[in-house]
């Protein structure tokens, strides 16, 4: 064994985790430093037991570089604190991804904008409206599945945040319906009302799937009181539902940063369709033309003035 890993293993803030939250301390010290592709279960001194895979390890990587002080929660969820907020992300989960995406890298392009009025479709466990809301007048943030709406409310009432505004339900193109999500069981952030790419392309037999509410883009924008400085969208795949008849008006919502999912030429289509409505709308974008491929997933910006 490589003397690196040796150190790696029995890092002093491994040591410290460790032994107090795990009920065998030195399995834990040895999973957050060599588990890969197979996962490891270990038990919490609260008695839950929590699955450890490979996106742990870039969760405590990141912990210990950065020498943050970390607790586990009965529950198995990392709490912590980073630029005044508070967090708690779930162990073999997205969530770390999420978390790395909008406070680390700035994926959104948001960090230190001050905001009138924010939208955050797609809320997942509730990161960027976190990242916003103490920098926003108000924010709608919409969000369907019940696992991660119990971590937005959490999120926020840790946080004391009082100006978001949660709407529990799915985005799509007519409201008030009721329809299926899928569960993705891999990731956490893949959830969709495609069974497709729930199932990341893969066998699509056996999904899990939740019976949801649904919410237009017209309800959204009347939340946000029809003035939006700011609207993000990740909806995996279900953006096209969202923008199916039309783009809002360039005069109510300022700029917007949407996550396209392509999963078959039907979905090219339907981003060519998405594209005429923002045109329509005297949007300008950001997009790919025709250099668009299948399978695949990227941003679009459409801001209502030239940047």
């Amino acid at each position: 064994m490589k003397i690196h890993r040796l150190i790696q293993i029995f890092s002093t803030y491994k040591r410290k985790i460790s032994s107090t939250f795990f009920s065998t301390p030195l399995s834990a010290q040895y999973a957050f430093t060599f588990t890969t592709r197979k996962s490891q279960d270990l038990k919490l001194k609260s008695g839950k037991t929590i699955t450890i895979t490979r996106r742990d390890l870039d969760a405590w990587k990141w912990f210990e570089d950065n020498n943050i002080e970390l607790a586990i929660s009965p529950n198995g969820e990392y709490a912590f604190e980073y630029d005044e907020l508070k967090f708690m992300l779930r162990c073999n989960s997205e969530d770390f991804h999420v978390f790395r995406e909008i406070f680390l890298e700035d994926h959104y392009k948001v960090k230190d904008m001050d905001f009138q009025s924010v939208v955050d479709v797609g809320g997942n466990i509730g990161l960027f409206s976190l990242a916003v809301a103490k920098r926003s007048e108000n924010v709608v943030c919409v969000e369907p599945i019940p696992e991660n709406i119990q971590q937005i409310e959490q999120h926020m009432s840790i946080n004391n945040i009082t100006n978001v505004k949660l709407l529990r339900a799915a985005a799509s193109d007519t409201a008030n319906n009721q329809i299926s999500i899928y569960i993705n069981s891999t990731n956490t952030g893949g959830h969709s009302m495609f069974k497709n790419w729930a199932a990341d392309q893969k066998s699509t037999d056996n999904l899990q799937e939740v019976i949801v509410n649904t919410v237009d883009l017209n309800t959204i924008l009347i939340e946000a009181c029809n003035s939006v400085d700011y609207f993000k969208c990740d909806i995996e795949g279900s953006e096209f539902q969202l923008f199916k008849n039309s783009a809002p008006s360039s005069d109510s919502v300022a700029k917007l940063c949407l996550e396209i999912h392509i999963s078959n030429d039907e979905s090219i289509k339907d981003y060519q369709t998405l594209l005429n409505h923002f045109k329509q709308s005297h949007y300008y974008l950001s997009d790919k033309g025709d250099n668009v491929s299948c399978p695949s997933n990227f941003i679009l910006h459409a801001s209502s003035s030239p940047e």
